[in-house]
């Protein structure tokens, strides 16, 4: 399988078209950014890293009942994946209040939160990835209702595998 062209390119990844129309090549980049990207530097091997960390927690999930994108591992810095309509849309979990969400509501920062909390963001760095709500997203257009559900109800499950996984335990 070869890369045929390149259809886009985020802070760390880019993506590449391939001679089957449902498959792509994902590629890791030793890039790395901070500040929603306005910093930026090399950090070698990075993307090494990052493919194999990826698939790891890919197959744990995929182990575990959550259907995925990754197919393969090319070499150390590419993967074959599924080629999917991709949502513009972030789903964050917290389980602690850190970063953005501490800034914007003014909560203390570590702060564990009684249950998981789920937000949805736009995917758009331009805008700042602005907090947007179900009402947005259907509104716009950007997703439908039962689409929603399985995105809040993935997105809950998967929270709970990688808190299993992760989770040191004293």
């Amino acid at each position: 399988m070869e890369k045929v062209k390149e259809i886009a390119a985020g802070k760390a990844k880019s993506m590449f078209t391939t001679n089957n129309p449902n498959e792509l090549i994902m590629e890791f980049r030793d890039d790395a950014s901070a500040f929603d990207g306005k910093k930026r530097a090399s950090l070698a091997g990075k993307g090494a890293v990052n493919n194999q960390f990826n698939a790891f927690i890919m197959d744990y999930l995929g182990d575990n009942g959550v259907d995925h994108h990754l197919i393969n591992l090319m070499d150390n810095t590419h993967s074959l994946v599924h080629s999917l309509d991709m949502f513009p849309i972030e789903c964050v979990i917290r389980n602690r209040a850190t970063g953005s969400i501490c800034r914007r509501l003014g909560t203390e920062d570590g702060l564990i939160l009684d249950k998981p909390l789920f937000e949805f963001f736009l995917k758009d760095d331009d805008l700042g990835d602005p907090l947007i709500n179900r009402n947005h997203i259907v509104s716009f257009g950007w997703a439908k209702d039962d689409e929603l559900d399985e995105m809040i109800s993935t997105s809950h499950k998967v929270n709970e595998l990688l808190t299993k996984l992760l989770l040191i335990q004293e």
